[in-house]
Formats: C-alpha cells, sequence, structure tokens
C-alpha cells in the first residue's frame, strides 16, 4: 500500500508540472526581440528637433508606471513586428512618462485624462491627433495612416 501511495503522488507531481509548463507556454506571447518599435531616447527638444530635420511626425505614448493597459500595450501592440516596420521608418517614436518631467507637461497641456494616450505631433509640438485607448497592432496602424492620409 505504501508503495502504491508514493507512486500516485508522483504521477500527480508529474501531472502539476507539465500542466504548469503546458500553460507557461500557451500564456507566453511569441514576440521576437528587436522587431518592434523602436523608441528615442534623446529628450523632448531633442526629438522635437529631429522632427524637424527630418521632416517627420512624433508618434507620442504619454502612459504611467501603474497603468495596466499601459503595460498590456507594450507587451503586445509596441513588440509587434508590423507596428515596428511601420512606424519606425515613418516617425520619430516617443514614449513619455505622463506624471514626471516634460511627460507631465505636455498631459496637462493636452488635458490627457486618460491611458494609454497617444498623439501624433509636429514639430511646433501642435497635436494632430490624440487617442486614449487600447488598440491591437493593426488598429494602430489604421488609426495613424487615416490621421496622416487626412492631415494631406
Amino acid at each position: 500500500m505504501r508503495h502504491f501511495n508514493y507512486i500516485k503522488a508522483k504521477g500527480i507531481f508529474t501531472a502539476c508540472v507539465i500542466s504548469i509548463l503546458c500553460l507557461t507556454v500557451v500564456h507566453t506571447p511569441a514576440r521576437d526581440e528587436g522587431t518592434g518599435i523602436k523608441f528615442f531616447e534623446g529628450t523632448w527638444e531633442e526629438a522635437l528637433k529631429k522632427s524637424g530635420s527630418e521632416n517627420k511626425l512624433i508618434f507620442l505614448d504619454l502612459s504611467t508606471s501603474w497603468c495596466g493597459w499601459c503595460k498590456k500595450m507594450k507587451l503586445n501592440t509596441y513588440s509587434d513586428k508590423k507596428a515596428g516596420e511601420y512606424f519606425n521608418s515613418n516617425f520619430i517614436n516617443v514614449e513619455l512618462n505622463a506624471e514626471q518631467g516634460e511627460g507631465q507637461r505636455l498631459a496637462r497641456k493636452f488635458g490627457v485624462t486618460g491611458y494609454p494616450t497617444v498623439f501624433l505631433i509636429d514639430q511646433n509640438e501642435n497635436a494632430l491627433l490624440t487617442s486614449e485607448a487600447y488598440p491591437e497592432a493593426d488598429e494602430l496602424i489604421k488609426l495613424i495612416k487615416t490621421a496622416v492620409k487626412d492631415r494631406k
């Protein structure tokens, strides 16, 4: 009887380990590192200057450290390969914390009321598009393409 309980316990333990490993694989997004949106690492002023010199609009993400949807957007939308290809070639991409420094100033200036909020901004710091939502990559690309098309 003692032998039977050991075998039964070992089987249950093995089944639990296999289940956990399967769940981890199923729920881990398959993303290629380095294929998503690359965000500019300079200051806001440098991004504005670069926008002017390269004749590109700024794609601005204002988010906070506590926003769950912002984290989901970084994990899913911004890491998407198609989003990276589109945004990296067409915009100066800037990510700012809306509760600090320039991010806080811009959130007040543009009247941000929810997160995540994304913008298209010109070199003169005019907002051409504002969107407070969590879009998947395809939706975000479509939204931005429409705004750029309407601008022309």
